[in-house]
């Protein structure tokens, strides 16, 4: 049975801990952290998913829909197969590789959605095989 002392800390079997701030979970959390060893998971996911929001945010902006329209407007088929209607505009060079270089024409292309589909997962296979994707600590540098 857990019991608390006058600080709050949670003591659990003799050992000192603090609660894990995952709501009703009455795990004790172990070293530094606010989340056990059963939610930590939960926690960089949360915060992956922040820091993604955030780094996308810049989609939104008119500034990014404008010049997207532009290069639409341009390319109206797919510069990879010009088979297909483009619908997507796509960096050549990762957006978040390249800040600068998101609204530059010459970084951007006009994809059908198969092909930015294939450009997608060939960059992500690339990336993955330099060892550049680690998981997400919440710090998006």
């Amino acid at each position: 049975m857990a019991t608390f002392t006058s600080k709050g800390t949670k003591v659990v079997s003799g050992k000192l801990g603090k609660q894990c701030w995952s709501p009703r979970c009455p795990n004790v959390v172990t070293g530094a952290g606010a989340y056990c060893d059963a939610h930590k998971a939960v926690s960089a996911n949360k915060a992956f998913a922040t820091a993604r929001r955030e780094r996308l945010k810049f989609y939104s902006t008119a500034q990014w829909q404008r010049i997207r329209k532009l290069k639409l407007g341009e390319n109206p088929l797919c510069e990879k197969c010009g088979k297909v209607a483009s619908h997507h505009v796509h960096h050549r060079e990762r957006a978040r590789d390249n800040v600068s270089g998101r609204f530059v024409m010459a970084n951007l292309e006009a994809l059908c959605a198969r092909c930015h589909r294939k450009e997608t997962q060939r960059e992500t296979r690339e990336t993955a095989r330099k060892g550049k994707i680690k998981e997400c600590d919440g710090d998006e540098s």
